[in-house]
């Protein structure tokens, strides 16, 4: 009886590696005819003179950084890209699927839509263990295209109302070699909404806006006239208050109060009131520039600079009273001794009067 079940498990096990293989040859055999005069240089619409519709999605595994000095956001990005190619049909059956998945590194012999971040700083590939990328062929000749991707792109931040303020980063898809008359690009209906496990020390994600756009580059000696379909998609931060509450309001306040003990300090002990006043002032410079030193160096007046200009003028303001006073006070000694010094005088020469006659 044994003997008869290990020797069913055997032809179970050739049976499946029978089919494998033959499965395998099928799919090589597929790829060979979808290549056979497959040209990867031509879209897939040239021939009936349409525009190839390019859906995309994308998907945020995480943001790197938001920098406010150079201004720019680094995203790690998951982009999805979905168009029709009619040369790429294969009949499903034969492989009893409706798709195939294929070597990334296949994707050097079909045609690839044309993409480039237009306000891209630095963007990489990434590629461990292996290139993250992925390459799916549908029997109807749709085309699935993912890819992972880091980018820094350039984000034009408004400081105005620092650090109250809400900033809008665009990422900006575009055609490079095609018009709008031969490529449009399309988000997909359904985009995911990847804000919930997306956490920034300083910043909340509000909101992430997906728009479609065309833009005119004729100025670009690189471009020919005609307009490139282009894709926005904008996110939206907040900037987390809780930080600066803590690190700079705060702090600014207690130097504020302290700088005002120094009123109940007797005007007759110098140095403790200098020193409290001198010390007010140099902390508060202190936190200035520290804080200017995370942002960027220009003229561009922010809302916290108004508050720590005045907390900075308060503390000011309390160290020159003493000094005011203090020389209020002097001139004061110096009349009384001068008055002083001018009735001893007159005493003494009405008493040598006196003493004259």
């Amino acid at each position: 009886m044994w003997n008869h079940y290990f020797a069913l498990c055997f032809l179970i096990a050739v049976q499946c590696c029978i089919t494998s293989i033959g499965s395998s040859n099928v799919r090589s055999e597929i790829l060979s005819q979808m290549m056979e005069g497959y040209d990867n240089t031509m879209q897939p619409t040239i021939d009936v003179d349409e525009p190839t519709v390019i859906g995309m999605q994308l998907s945020i595994n995480r943001i790197n950084s938001v920098d406010e000095i150079q201004m720019d956001i680094t995203l790690d990005l998951v982009l999805e890209r979905n168009w029709e190619d009619h040369r790429l049909k294969f009949d499903g059956s034969r492989i009893n699927r409706t798709y195939m998945d294929m070597d990334p590194r296949h994707a050097g012999f079909i045609w690839i839509p044309d993409l480039f971040i237009r306000n891209e700083k630095s963007a990489e590939w990434h590629s461990v263990t292996i290139p993250n990328r992925m390459l799916r062929l549908y029997e109807n000749g749709s085309v699935m295209f993912i890819s992972r991707i880091t980018v820094t792109a350039a984000c034009p931040m408004d400081l105005f109302m620092f650090p109250f303020d809400t900033q809008k980063c665009p990422l900006i898809l575009q055609s490079y070699a095609f018009t709008d008359e031969e490529m449009q690009y399309e988000w997909t209906e359904e985009q995911l909404d990847d804000r919930r496990h997306v956490k920034l020390s300083h910043f909340d994600i509000t909101d992430v806006k997906f728009t479609k756009c065309a833009t005119n580059l004729r100025g670009n000696e690189y471009f020919n006239e005609g307009r490139r379909p282009c894709l926005q998609a904008e996110f939206v931060l907040q900037r987390d208050v809780g930080y600066y509450v803590l690190e700079v309001y705060i702090p600014s306040m207690v130097l504020v109060s302290m700088s005002w003990i120094a009123f109940w300090i007797s005007k007759n002990s110098p140095p403790a009131r200098v020193t409290i006043g001198l010390t007010s002032v140099l902390t508060m410079a202190t936190m200035m520039a520290s804080l200017n030193s995370h942002l960027p160096k220009s003229s561009m007046l922010k809302a916290i600079d108004v508050w720590l200009n005045g907390c900075l003028t308060f503390v000011f303001s309390a160290f020159l009273e003493y000094a005011m006073v203090s020389v209020q006070i002097a001139s004061t000694e110096k009349r009384k001794i001068d008055k002083i010094e001018t009735e001893e005088s007159e005493c003494r020469h009405s008493y040598e009067e006196h003493q004259v006659s």
